[in-house]
């Protein structure tokens, strides 16, 4: 196991250890779920086979229309996480469908459609996801399995799209999201560079480690004690301070 491996089992092993705060309300990228899936695939149901419990779906056969990743024929058979009586209904009326192993899911003819991608567009037409999800696993080519973080949005869409001020979104903890850490811990302060820095403990390196030594030896003030701190055991987790200095 490399050592970025190492520090997110860490940062998931601490995370689930804060189990006393209640969560805020979270949504998962387009790009954090197709790429953490094995097929993905645009289809329409035309028979539904079989019934499971609700929680894990039932099988059915689809008329795939795009194929966007894994090896899924033009007609096929899989399991699509919903009720029975959700997926007779979708059958019935030819809903289309963006089909995500693993996953539920995302109704492509709900008129109230809006999906969240990792670079925090909101998109509302069925094209625009395909294309997004296209995108996504087009650049992670070959990808299957991602690790992913949990970031804020930022307070421009929050504020445009009325949605909770505490919203974070799942993204995958990939190249992108790396530039974005950096970004908000460089160029911004307060809320901004925490967020940047909360990001960046999952991407150990010469370069960030620099970032956060940096802050260290700002003097301490109201506005920066809780980065210190982070940062601090950030540095620790990554071997390039010794605990307690």
């Amino acid at each position: 196991m490399n050592g970025r491996a190492l520090v997110n089992l860490f940062l998931l092993l601490c995370a689930g250890c804060v189990w006393a705060q209640p969560s805020p309300p979270t949504v998962v990228s387009l790009d954090a779920r197709v790429l953490n899936a094995e097929f993905v695939v645009a289809c329409k149901i035309v028979k539904v086979q079989t019934t499971r419990p609700a929680s894990q779906g039932s099988n059915v056969d689809v008329a795939v229309s795009t194929h966007l990743k894994g090896d899924v024929s033009p007609v096929s058979q899989f399991m699509i996480k919903a009720s029975k009586e959700q997926l007779d209904d979708w059958c019935a009326k030819g809903t289309r469908l963006l089909a995500i192993d693993g996953a539920e899911p995302i109704v492509l003819d709900d008129p109230k459609l809006r999906v969240f991608t990792a670079d925090m567009r909101i998109l509302t037409r069925p094209s625009d996801v395909v294309e997004a999800a296209q995108k996504a696993i087009r650049t992670h080519r070959g990808v299957i399995r991602i690790t992913t973080l949990s970031i804020n949005l930022a307070p421009g869409i929050v504020k445009a799209n009325k949605l909770a001020w505490d919203l974070r979104i799942v993204v995958p903890a990939d190249d992108d999201i790396e530039k974005w850490a950096q970004t908000q811990f460089d160029r911004h302060s307060g809320m901004d560079r925490y967020d940047g820095l909360q990001a960046l403990r999952f991407f150990p390196s010469p370069e960030n480690a620099r970032r956060l030594k940096k802050i260290l030896a700002e003097p301490e003030t109201k506005e920066n004690v809780y980065a210190r701190d982070l940062a601090r055991s950030t540095l620790e987790t990554w071997g390039e301070l010794a605990p307690g200095h």
